[in-house]
């Protein structure tokens, strides 16, 4: 039993690339560049906001929380001072 190889995409989609990218002129590579920097810096700004709310998270789940349950009791509170 003969065991063939299969031979992955991403070789077929890295020359593909390469091709265009030869192609291509230098304003679509600078985009290209761009594109990619923008990339980079996107999931450094997502990776900093999770840090920094995980750091943040012993204030903000308390501060949270009491906002949520000062919304939630606003209409009992409203019916004591009406009461009173």
């Amino acid at each position: 039993m003969e065991v063939s190889q299969i031979k992955p995409r991403g070789d077929e989609t890295m020359q593909t690339l390469e091709a265009e990218t030869a192609q291509s002129t230098p304003v679509e590579q600078l985009l290209e560049t761009e594109r990619r920097r923008l990339h980079v810096e996107t999931g450094i700004l997502v990776l900093l906001s999770a840090y920094t709310f995980y750091i943040a998270s012993p204030v903000l789940i308390p501060l949270t929380i009491s906002v949520l349950i000062t919304m939630l009791l606003a209409p009992v509170m409203n019916i004591f001072d009406s009461a009173v």
